[in-house]
């Protein structure tokens, strides 16, 4: 894979997190009516390939690892994670899976991977904090079923800020992870 490919790659892996949030900017708000059907559509599309992307991105990066049941392991249980993405509505279920199998891979990558990919498993797991946060708090107004919104809105923007910290890393030493892989 080329450098150039590697960053293309991950720059739609960033755009797709980007997209996660402005939807948790836009959920943030409390409406209660019909118009809820395509921005969540649109969500879950981009939160399912960015979970994709990143997933792909942390197994290229570990590919060479010592650790390779870890790293297995890893990518099997984010692969899980990112089959729960379907389940976009349900952000502590897909955000522990995810962030639990990051965070086994990882555990397996190199020197020069682990802190990118330690990064990707943060997102998902300080996310999971600023939900439970927002919730205990009661951030924003409660909706029709009592939930809150704004709770849900700023895990999914602290989530996708943090992977998109962590892609920039990856884009950052781009030339370096296209040699490891390669090689």
């Amino acid at each position: 894979m080329t450098t150039g490919t590697w960053r293309t790659f991950v720059a739609f892996g960033g755009l797709a997190w980007l997209v996660v949030a402005v939807y948790g900017v836009l959920s943030s708000r409390v409406v209660d009516g019909d118009s809820w059907e395509g921005p969540y559509l649109v969500f879950t599309a981009a939160l399912m390939i960015g979970a994709v992307l990143v997933v792909g991105a942390a197994a290229m990066v570990t590919q060479n690892a010592e650790r390779r049941r870890l790293r297995m392991a890893g990518l099997i249980v984010s692969g899980f994670g990112v089959a729960l993405t379907l389940l976009a509505w349900a952000i502590p279920v897909w955000m522990t899976v995810l962030g639990v199998g990051l965070a086994l891979v990882a555990g397996a990558a190199g020197p020069s991977a682990r802190r990118a990919v330690a990064v990707l498993a943060a997102a998902q797991l300080v996310g999971l904090v600023a939900l439970f946060a927002g919730i205990a708090i009661e951030l924003g107004e409660a909706d029709s079923y009592g939930d809150y919104p704004a709770a849900g809105g700023l895990a999914l923007i602290v989530t996708a800020a943090f992977t998109i910290l962590a892609i920039v890393e990856l884009m950052r030493g781009a030339e370096a992870h296209v040699q490891m892989v390669t090689s």
